[in-house]
């Protein structure tokens, strides 16, 4: 299995009028602004890293849909609903409330 090569840990947003994204683990930070949809700064990580987080910041659009498409999969097929089916809807409904 592929293991994720950007910054580890927890990521959270802040700031209102330019909201930015900051690594609880260091001191990266993605700040978006107008026209730019991110800039991926650090002065401790190296250029595979951030090169990984770039990629996941623009493919997230993308696994939003994945997501979403998951979840009306499920929805569907409420009928044939297991218990792993039901846990698996309960954290994409989770995630997609952080999200949206």
């Amino acid at each position: 299995m592929k293991r994720f090569k950007g910054t580890e840990g927890e990521w959270f947003v802040y700031g209102d009028k330019y909201p930015r994204i900051e690594s609880k683990n260091t001191d990266e930070r993605i700040v978006v602004t107008h026209p730019t949809i991110a800039v991926v700064t650090s002065t401790f990580i190296n250029k595979e890293e951030y090169t990984a987080n770039a990629k996941l910041i623009a493919s997230a659009k993308k696994l939003l849909e994945i997501v979403l498409k998951e979840k009306e999969d499920l929805e569907e097929d409420i009928s044939n609903n297991t218990t792993y089916q039901n846990k698996k809807l309960e954290l994409i409904n989770k995630v997609l409330d952080e999200i949206l």
